[in-house]
């Protein structure tokens, strides 16, 4: 794993990995910016764990605005005196994002070491679609630190990150699938959590629905499925899409829209023991849940 050569380029723009000491302040909260592929900006937010706490959309034409920043600090309880030293890492970590043409940054663990912000880890994911602007050592840091890292590219429209859980999450919005996350932490008491991030956009293409599980095939540690997608008047369409794919893991499917009804009744017929339906999101996340823990979770 490359961390010299990812902590030399963060360097560069003044952002600092290093480990607590004794004296360090820890804030509890990370700081990440990542691709929005639904709404086409990047968004910079605050977070506990798998739980966001604040976001804030950044404007591709003005930037990351000093107020924004200031806004995730206040709603993260930051003590004011921070706020500037703050505001001035939320500035250097989008600079940085856009100079590595990431996909994703993200910096966990901060503290206040010696009156500084410190990260004690960063994670960074590169747009392999882009050709140009990537430093070389940043190609070799993301294939080194994540081998097994399956990148959005502009040409799938697929967002996608890996976490250790063992639920895994597909949706289509971003909205749908961090809401999709934080009740799974909740209805499991964070005995159980989502393995990973993945936002397939606006459309419900078999191809892109059968990229989708492909990507999520490869992650082994997954237990069970939880699919939810908004769909209007696509349900039917997800629907049938969804039985001709193959299945490996059980999975749970959550339809929303105009045509849910027969759409869950086209998946029902299929009497598959490993593609079940839900009737609500809090449904599906519970028996995500059951899948995976039992019965106990269940009635967490």
């Amino acid at each position: 794993m490359n961390v010299n050569a990812l902590q030399a380029y963060l360097a560069s723009f003044d952002i600092a990995i290093a480990t607590p000491t004794p004296q360090s302040a820890s804030l509890h909260f990370g700081l990440r910016i990542a691709a929005d592929v639904i709404i086409g900006a990047p968004v910079i937010a605050v977070f506990q764990g798998q739980h966001e706490i604040a976001r804030e959309v950044i404007s591709p034409l003005l930037g990351l605005r000093a107020y924004q920043a200031r806004n995730l600090g206040n709603t993260a309880n930051l003590a004011r005196e921070h706020w500037d030293e703050f505001m001035q890492l939320a500035a250097d970590l989008y600079r940085c994002y856009l100079a590595a043409n990431a996909l994703l940054i993200q910096l966990e663990a901060l503290h206040i070491s010696e009156g500084h912000i410190t990260a004690t880890h960063c994670t960074l994911h590169l747009d392999q679609a882009a050709e140009v602007g990537q430093a070389p050592e940043l190609v070799e840091v993301e294939s080194a630190d994540a081998p097994n890292f399956r990148a959005v590219t502009r040409e799938t429209g697929i967002a996608f990150l890996p976490l250790k859980g063992q639920i895994g999450v597909l949706a289509n919005g971003a909205g749908l699938a961090m809401a999709a996350m934080d009740m799974i932490a909740h209805y499991s008491g964070d005995s159980v959590r989502a393995a990973n991030f993945m936002d397939i956009g606006n459309d419900l293409r078999i191809d892109k629905l059968a990229t989708a599980l492909e990507i999520l095939r490869e992650e082994t540690q997954i237990r069970a499925l939880l699919i939810t997608l908004f769909g209007a008047a696509q349900c039917v369409t997800a629907a049938h899409t969804l039985t001709a794919l193959d299945h490996v893991v059980p999975t749970v499917v959550y339809l929303s829209g105009s045509d849910t009804e027969a759409a869950r009744a086209i998946i029902e017929r299929t009497n598959s023991p490993i593609l079940l339906t839900a009737g609500t999101l809090r449904e599906a996340v519970r028996r995500a849940i059951h899948l995976v823990s039992g019965a106990q979770a269940e009635g967490a």
